[in-house]
């Protein structure tokens, strides 16, 4: 049943019918699958039918769709009962209403311009401003949480959407810049920072990360030093050379009678000093006494286990935490020297003018040179740290969401069983389970049971790879748990143990000899030597005690000889992966 308005003079009349009984006959559009799109039918069910299809009126009373299809079918989908409809009558030229009905439809579709992304940004930014948040948005619009979250961000920066536009940037990076451009209203420095990048353009987004790293060490650096600047002192973000004689370090420096300066003078006049802070290296200590503990004396093997003993003359690792401190150095600026009355050392002076023949003190100068050298060095060394954590959190982060992916990428099972062929220890490196975790969301010694519950071929012979089944299609399980299936069935099951599949032993590679007079002291530290004994469990069952190989890891011969038993040379490692 519909409800009509009177005809407008246009012809054209509005009404209210049910989707069900509007036929939507031929269409350009001719392949619509509408359950694919649940996005779209979850918001016509919210907001129901905001722009009205467009229909005829055919000579039999049937109102036919000629623009709106998708409209209909998802009303249909959601089950609305009532939809708003332009009707006006069909031509009564069978010929002139087909040309008609298909050049609508064409025209309707052709001349549609979508929203560009700073223009949906800016309306998230919108809804922020009036109240909303992310929760909300992503429920009103039928959005992701992240993603409203990140348009909001970016929305409120018109350089943001600009770059967003422009595709120099992503939507995350886009909400980047609106950070650091916000940060840039009580940091000016950054302003300057964020010209720089765009002036270079080269990876803007890359840079921009790095820029934001630097804000992040600032601001930890600015906390580290409050105490410095309450009592007076003006904080150095940036470690100063000392070379071209504008600045000198606390040990540069030289009272009147050219002493040494005492230790606490700095403290007697704080507003004519600046303090620079840095994190030192990293160091375990005490939990409880925050003393120094050297890691030698660390028992690494009681790691995870509150109940095991430490051995004799070590202590329990649970006992003890890494901790990065801070330290700090003071810095005299060369125009407030004078004020202070202090003198520059032998090696100062040495160090800021130039050499003469028969200098009397070249040795002063080579010091003076050694020490700015390890100065520049430590400048560079932080800058390649800022750079490569930058990188590397960006790779952590491509891979994240490569493994969260519905299906697994294109030779996923090659890639992943040549890898674990080649770098046989990359789940027993140093730091692999805090990286494991972080990638996959769980901890290491997770891994075995997520590789048991993984959906993989585990439904008997006829899900196993064979002679008969061509290559290529064996069954690859979905999700990330599937991608990684073969990857984790080679996890540590207990931190020292290997799951491989069955081969008997006589086909085992014969394997190399202890190295003779190792020193056993790395493998309590978790860093085994490449070509230290190792034992296996292969299928479940106790295996011998075998070794792994400098270069060709055993793994690559294991697999060759494997996968020749069961498929033939030509099938080779491809179809690895099928055996779980």
């Amino acid at each position: 049943m519909s409800t009509a308005t009177p005809l407008a003079p246009t012809g054209y009349s509005l009404i209210h019918a049910d989707p069900a009984t509007l036929d939507i006959a031929e269409n350009v559009r001719d392949s619509v699958v509408i359950t694919d799109n649940p996005d779209f039918i979850a918001s016509i069910a919210a907001h129901g039918v905001l722009q009205a299809v467009s229909a005829v009126r055919r000579a039999d009373g049937t109102l036919q769709i000629h623009d709106g299809q998708r409209r209909t079918l998802a009303a249909r989908e959601a089950g609305l009962t009532s939809i708003p409809v332009v009707v006006r009558e069909q031509s009564d030229d069978e010929k002139a209403a087909g040309i008609e009905r298909i050049t609508a439809q064409v025209v309707a579709n052709d001349q549609r311009e979508d929203l560009t992304k700073s223009q949906r940004a800016a309306a998230v930014a919108g809804l922020f401003d009036l109240g909303l948040d992310a929760a909300q948005v992503a429920t009103t619009l039928h959005v992701r949480k992240d993603y409203a979250d990140k348009a909001a961000r970016a929305g409120r920066s018109e350089r943001a959407r600009r770059q967003l536009d422009d595709r120099q940037l992503t939507l995350e990076g886009a909400a980047l810049l609106a950070d650091l451009e916000h940060d840039a209203q009580t940091q000016p420095w950054i302003s300057t920072a964020i010209e720089t990048i765009f002036e270079r353009g080269y990876s803007p987004e890359y840079q921009l990360r790095n820029l934001e790293r630097r804000v992040t060490e600032r601001t930890e650096a600015s906390a580290a030093a409050a105490d410095y600047t309450a009592r007076g002192f003006t904080l150095l973000h940036d470690e100063p050379s000392t070379s071209a004689g504008e600045w000198f370090s606390f040990a540069d420096l030289r009272t009147a009678d050219g002493e040494p300066i005492d230790a606490d003078a700095p403290e007697l006049a704080p507003h004519l000093w600046h303090v620079y802070t840095c994190r030192s290296d990293p160091m375990w200590v005490d939990k409880k006494t925050h003393a120094a503990v050297d890691e030698d004396d660390i028992d690494f093997d009681t790691d995870d286990d509150t109940a095991a003993e430490a051995q004799e003359g070590l202590v329990h690792f649970d006992s003890v935490e890494m901790i990065t401190p801070w330290t700090h150095e003071y810095f005299l600026h060369r125009d407030h020297r004078a004020e202070t009355g202090l003198g520059l050392a032998p090696e100062t002076v040495a160090r800021t003018t130039q050499p003469v023949a028969g200098d009397a003190d070249p040795a002063a100068h080579a010091e003076a040179q050694r020490v700015e050298k390890e100065r520049a060095e430590r400048r560079k060394v932080k800058a390649l740290n800022r750079a490569g954590a930058t990188a590397t959190e960006a790779r952590r982060t491509f891979l994240t969401g490569l493994l969260s992916g519905k299906t697994a990428p294109k030779n996923a099972t090659k890639w992943i069983v040549t890898a674990l062929a080649t770098h046989g220890d990359v789940f027993t490196e140093s730091k692999s389970s805090e990286r494991y975790a972080d990638i996959m969301g769980s901890p290491l010694r997770d891994a075995a049971q997520k590789a048991d519950s993984a959906t993989v071929a585990r439904r008997g012979p006829a899900a196993r790879p064979s002679t008969h089944r061509v290559r290529g299609q064996a069954h690859r399980p979905a999700g990330r748990q599937g991608l990684l299936a073969v990857l984790l069935q080679a996890l540590p099951r207990n931190g020292r143990h290997r799951q491989l599949p069955h081969l008997p032993r006589r086909q085992w590679p014969h394997p190399e000899p202890h190295r003779a007079g190792c020193d056993r002291q790395h493998h309590r530290r978790r860093r085994p030597h490449s070509r230290c004994r190792r034992r296996l469990t292969i299928a479940g069952k106790k295996a011998p005690t075998i070794t792994r190989w400098p270069g060709p890891s055993l793994s690559s011969r294991y697999v060759d000889a494997w996968c020749s038993q069961r498929n033939g040379v030509s099938e080779q490692r491809t179809l690895f992966a099928a055996w779980m």
